[in-house]
């Protein structure tokens, strides 16, 4: 019969395995947005691409009249929800990006497809004071 570890040598190694996987610092980098909050950042993030994607649309299409409303109101809204978040810790990382970051590439991306108004709103919302 094979030698086999004692049971106080293998809880040795995996508690000396686990700490290892702790210093090595696994996982994601602090400070993290709360759950619940990322979850808002997500949500404002996913509607502000779809207005511009309206945008494009409409950018793209005849025009039969005036341009719509529709993308900018939905991307307003959008920003004041990111703006929210943001206003509570600009430090805070979300996807490997701080808040701040990810808001300042918000605002280009809404330049870049015809929202500039909106950029602008979303700047002044994260810098005009609490």
């Amino acid at each position: 019969m094979p030698d086999r570890p004692s049971l106080s040598a293998i809880a040795r190694l995996l508690a000396l395995l686990c700490a290892a996987a702790l210093a090595a610092g696994c996982g994601a980098k602090p400070p993290q947005a709360p759950t619940a909050l990322a979850n808002k950042v997500s949500s404002a993030l996913e509607g502000i691409a779809a207005a511009c994607g309206e945008s494009y649309q409409q950018s793209a299409l005849p025009r039969f009249g005036a341009r719509g409303a529709g993308p900018e109101q939905a991307a307003r809204m959008r920003a004041l929800e990111l703006a929210r978040v943001v206003r509570l810790n600009s430090e805070w990382i979300y996807q490997g990006e701080t808040l701040g970051e990810v808001t300042h590439l918000a605002g280009e991306r809404l330049r870049e497809c015809g929202l500039p108004g909106v950029a602008s709103y979303l700047h002044g919302l994260i810098s005009s004071p609490h």
